[in-house]
C-alpha cells in the first residue's frame, strides 16, 4: 500500500485499522456513517426477508433516525465527531442497508451531496457482492482520482452450504469476482467475515481466512455472530438450535483467523457492535477496547503475528501440538523449599479447619479457584491438593485476567512453566491430574463449571479488592456446586462474607494458629465438617451487627464500583434504624 503519512507508532500483533490511518494520512481520520437510504435487494418491502442475523434497523448508527437526509446525517456525524473525539479529518462511510443498491443518477446524486459537507480523504462503502454493476463500478473508480475508495464487500463466509443455510443470496465466487473487478479499477476491497455462522466450526473459519488471501482484497473487518431483536435468528436462539460464542471462544478463532490472512491488510473492526436494546446474545463481559486489549495481549504473549502462517497465499501448516504443555524451570531447592512452607502456612491451616467427607467410590475429587491469582490459596493448592487428594485431581480455575499470573511468578518460580501455560492456553497437564483456568469475569464463567465440586477455594483475602466475587448472589452459584460434604475455604475473615455465607444456610468455622490472618473462613453445609466452629462474637457479628451485610449483584453483572456503593447505602439505612454497628468496640476489625 502507498505510505503517504509520516507518522509512525510502535505495531501492534494484528495490523490496527488506526495505526494503517495514522501511516497513510499521518493522523486518524473518523468515520461519519451516512445511510443513504436504499435498503437491501434482499428484503422483502415490508421488511422481512433478508439474512437470518439481520435485524430491522439495516446497521444504521445508533444516533441517526430513520428518514434523515444524508447531507443532515453527515454534517450531525461531522459535530458529533468533533465534539467526542476532536477530530480533524473524517471518512464518509456509506453504511446501513446496502450503500450502492440505486440507480446511478440517484447513487451519484446523494454520494456529491454528501461530500460537499466537508473534505474527505477516504470513501467506505459498505455493500453486497452482487450489488456491484458495471455503471456502478465504473462511477466508483472515477471517485479514486480524489479520495481513496474503500468497498467493503459483506461476503460473510466462503463456504456456500453456510451463505445458502443463513440466506445471504449470492456464494462465494459472487464475492470473489467482486472482489477482482474493484482490484482492478484500483478500488480497495475490504472482507466483511462474520464467525460463529449456524455449522461453521474453527477449520471452516480457517479455510474462509485462506481463500480470502488467494483474493485481491486489501483489508478486513471481522464481526463475531451476533443475535439481534427481530431477526430471524432470535427463534432459532431461544430454541437452543443456535449456540453464540462468548469472548474467549470467539477470541481463539479471532486469532487463529488473523493468522492465516496478509500481515499488510488493516483491521477495520474486531468485533460486532448492536445497541444494547437490539442484543439479545452474546452479552459480553468485556468492552469493545478491553477486547481489543486482551487480543493483542494475547497474541504477543503467544508469539503470534498476524499472517505468521501464511506464505504466498498459502497456509503453512504446523503439526499438532498438544496445547497444554507441562513446562517446567529449574529453580533453587531453598527456594522451592521456602514456597512449599508458604503454602503449608496457608491453605493447610484452612483445610485442617474442615472435614471433607468423600465416598472413596466417588468420581475423582473436583476443586474450584475462584478469583485464580489473586491471592496465594489457588497456587498453594498446587503442592498441598496432590498431597491430600492423591492422583486423579480435576482443578479449575476462574480467573479475572491472565495478568495477574505475572505477580506470581517470583513467588512461585518453581511454577513458571505451569504459569505460562495457564495464561497462555489457560490448562496444564500435570502428574496427578489437569488444571483448566477460565479467564474473564467468574460470574459468567462459573456456568462453565459442570457437576459438583469438593473444595472451593475464594480469592482474594478482601472483599473489597473485587466485591464481585464476595455478592450473595455470586456466593449463592458457588453453593450450589458444592457436594454434600464439600466446604469452601477463604482466607478472607470478613463478616460481610460469613454473613453472606450464612444466610445461605451454610456452618461456618475458622482455621486455629497464626495463619491465615484471623483465622479465615471456612464453611460446609454438614456442621460435623467444621473442626473449629466460629467463635460467638465473630458469629454475632456476622449475623445482627452492620458488619455482616452483604454484598449485592443481583443482575451478576454491576462494576465493582457500583457494588460497593450499594452496599454503602444499605449500611446507611439500616444504622439510621438502629442496627449496632459492631457487637462490642474490640471485635469490630474483624468485619473490615
Amino acid at each position: 500500500m502507498t505510505q503517504a503519512g509520516t507518522h509512525s507508532a510502535p505495531r501492534k500483533p494484528f495490523f490496527e485499522y488506526r495505526q494503517y490511518l495514522l501511516e497513510r494520512f499521518g493522523k486518524v481520520l473518523y468515520r461519519v456513517p451516512i445511510d443513504l437510504g436504499f435498503g437491501c435487494p434482499h428484503r422483502n418491502a415490508d421488511g422481512t426477508g433478508g439474512c437470518g442475523y439481520c435485524g430491522p434497523d439495516r446497521a444504521r448508527a445508533p444516533y441517526l433516525s430513520a428518514g434523515m437526509d444524508p447531507v443532515a446525517q453527515a454534517v450531525a456525524g461531522i459535530r458529533r465527531a468533533g465534539e467526542r473525539h476532536r477530530a480533524d479529518g473524517y471518512i464518509a462511510y456509506f453504511q446501513a442497508g446496502t450503500s450502492t443498491h440505486a440507480p446511478i443518477d440517484i447513487l451519484r446524486a446523494r454520494v456529491e451531496a454528501v461530500l460537499e459537507t466537508a473534505p474527505f480523504p477516504m470513501l467506505v462503502f459498505s455493500t453486497r457482492p452482487d450489488c456491484l454493476p458495471p455503471e456502478i463500478l465504473d462511477w466508483l473508480a472515477t471517485l479514486t482520482a480524489r479520495h481513496e475508495v474503500w468497498v467493503e464487500l459483506g461476503l460473510q463466509t466462503a463456504h456456500d452450504r453456510t451463505l445458502e443455510r443463513i440466506r445471504r443470496g449470492h456464494d462465494f465466487a459472487c464475492s470473489a469476482r467482486a472482489a477482482r473487478e474493484l482490484a482492478q479499477r484500483g478500488i480497495l476491497p475490504a472482507a466483511h467475515v462474520i464467525l460463529g455462522l449456524p455449522g461453521e466450526s474453527r477449520r471452516d473459519f480457517r479455510d474462509t481466512a485462506v481463500r480470502l488471501s488467494e483474493l485481491p482484497f486489501r483489508g478486513l473487518k471481522m464481526h463475531n455472530l451476533h443475535i439481534v431483536r427481530g431477526s430471524e435468528f432470535e427463534g432459532l436462539w431461544r430454541s437452543g438450535a443456535i449456540p453464540v460464542l462468548d469472548e474467549h471462544a470467539y477470541g481463539e478463532a479471532l486469532m487463529d483467523f488473523l493468522r492465516h490472512i496478509p500481515a499488510d491488510w488493516p483491521v477495520m473492526r474486531l468485533v460486532s457492535e448492536t445497541p444494547e436494546g437490539m442484543l439479545l446474545a452474546p452479552k459480553w463481559w468485556m468492552s469493545k477496547a478491553e477486547f481489543q486489549h486482551y487480543i493483542g495481549r494475547q497474541m504477543e504473549e503467544r508469539g503470534w503475528r498476524q499472517g505468521d502462517r501464511t506464505a504466498g497465499g498459502r497456509e503453512i501448516r504446523a503439526p499438532d501440538t498438544d496445547p497444554s504443555p507441562s513446562l517446567t524451570r529449574r529453580v533453587r531447592p531453598d527456594r522451592l523449599a521456602l514456597n512449599r512452607r508458604r503454602g503449608h502456612s496457608e491453605l493447610s491451616h484452612l483445610l485442617r479447619a474442615v472435614d471433607l467427607a468423600r465416598d472413596p467410590g466417588s468420581l475423582p475429587p473436583a476443586i474450584l479457584a475462584v478469583g485464580f491469582g489473586l491471592g496465594h490459596l489457588s497456587l498453594d493448592a498446587l503442592d498441598v491438593l496432590p498431597d491430600r487428594f492423591g492422583s486423579g485431581l480435576l482443578y479449575y480455575g476462574l480467573g479475572m485476567d491472565p495478568d495477574v499470573l505475572q505477580v506470581r511468578r517470583d513467588e512461585y518460580p518453581e511454577y513458571d512453566g505451569v504459569l505460562t501455560a495457564l495464561a497462555i492456553h489457560g490448562t496444564c497437564r500435570r502428574t496427578w491430574g489437569r488444571i483448566s483456568v477460565h479467564w474473564g469475569d467468574p460470574r459468567r464463567n462459573i456456568l462453565r463449571v459442570r457437576g459438583q465440586v469438593d473444595l472451593v477455594l475464594l480469592e482474594p483475602d478482601r472483599p473489597e479488592t473485587c466485591p464481585m466475587l464476595f455478592s450473595i448472589e455470586f456466593l449463592r452459584r458457588l453453593v450450589a456446586l458444592l457436594s454434600p460434604g464439600g466446604a469452601l475455604v477463604s482466607a478472607c475473615p470478613s463478616a460481610a462474607l460469613r454473613g453472606a455465607l450464612k444466610r445461605l444456610g451454610l456452618h461456618l468455622g475458622q482455621a486455629r494458629g497464626q495463619a491465615p490472618a484471623h483465622g479465615g473462613t471456612v464453611a460446609a453445609r454438614d456442621p460435623t465438617a467444621i473442626r473449629h466452629p466460629l467463635d460467638d462474637l465473630p458469629q454475632r457479628l456476622a449475623s445482627v451487627s452492620l458488619a455482616g451485610i452483604p454484598y449485592r449483584d443481583p443482575d451478576l453483572r454491576w462494576p465493582r464500583k457500583r457494588i460497593i456503593q450499594h452496599r454503602g447505602h444499605v449500611v446507611q439505612r439500616m444504622r439510621a434504624r438502629g442496627m449496632p454497628a459492631g457487637v462490642t468496640e474490640g471485635t469490630q476489625h474483624l468485619g473490615r
